[in-house]
């Protein structure tokens, strides 16, 4: 399970993979163990010398494009690629940033939105080109004349704002376009990188939860400062911030529930392991 974090520059994409690493150097692409109290407690039980968490891959591959900048064609492979995405939108204030001085995640996250539909749209218009010019696209039946009929259909719901994966499409059409890589028919997650303290979700916010979109407000800075401490530290600061837990653990759970997958456990003395189906 791979998920690319994408935002534009300055969102804190990086920050926020060396919080997920808990290091403060991190290649372009971490594995994180999905926290799972389920698993801690059957290790415990078992008395298990090793603990090992279903993991899942956060990359930070995407170049950054500037929303002046934005087209649908220009979304990096390192996205397309992945399995699911991880919008960041900046809100946190921060006077060195050139570009839209005043933070407005809301509007970035909109305009991110739209990058994605753009880029399937354009997928989708030059896919219908080619098969305009297949014979078997023409002979009813044909694999090649279903997917012309499904990809004219698609034509005006992505133009008109709507995601792949929101549309109710039959298992069999989804199964066609799983050869595509649509970014708006991958599983998706918000990441609001907000001021210290500025926990309280904003309006938008809910708009995008009612789509079954995790949303999860964090500030990048200080998770990364939390995955470094030790336990007792963390535990420390957290409570001076008034907070039960860190908001790191709650977004690689949410990440990896978008996969609507199950945990299977496996458990001895030598290992306690998760595995997912």
């Amino acid at each position: 399970m791979r998920v690319a974090l994408f935002g534009y520059p300055q969102s804190g994409r990086t920050t926020l993979l060396q919080a997920l690493a808990g290091q403060k150097r991190v290649s372009q692409v971490v594995t994180v163990g999905v926290p799972d109290h389920r698993l801690d407690r059957l290790s415990a039980d078992v008395g298990a010398k090793k603990c090992t968490p279903v993991g899942v891959e956060f990359s930070d591959e995407a170049p950054s494009v500037t929303p002046e900048g934005s087209k649908g064609s220009t979304v990096p492979d390192a996205v397309r690629r992945a399995d699911a995405v991880a919008i960041v939108v900046r809100e946190f204030s921060d006077p060195r940033i050139p570009w839209h001085a005043e933070p407005n995640a809301e509007r970035d996250y909109d305009a991110i939105q739209t990058e994605f539909l753009v880029h399937d749209l354009q997928l989708i218009e030059r896919r219908l080109e080619r098969l305009e010019r297949e014979h078997a696209a023409r002979q009813p039946g044909t694999p090649e004349y279903l997917q012309k009929r499904l990809f004219t259909s698609l034509v005006d719901k992505v133009s008109g704002g709507s995601p792949i994966r929101a549309l109710d499409l039959p298992e069999d059409e989804r199964a066609v376009l799983k050869d595509f890589q649509f970014l708006s028919a991958k599983p998706l997650a918000v990441v609001v990188n907000c001021d210290e303290g500025d926990w309280a979700d904003r309006g938008w916010e809910g708009r995008v939860r009612a789509l079954g979109i995790p949303v999860v407000r964090l500030c990048a800075t200080v998770e990364r400062d939390l995955a470094l401490m030790d336990e007792a530290e963390r535990q420390e600061f957290l409570s001076a911030l008034g907070i039960e837990r860190s908001a790191r653990d709650a977004l690689i759970r949410a990440v990896f529930e978008m996969f609507n997958l199950i945990t299977f456990f496996t458990a001895g003395e030598k290992e306690t392991k998760a595995w997912p189906l």
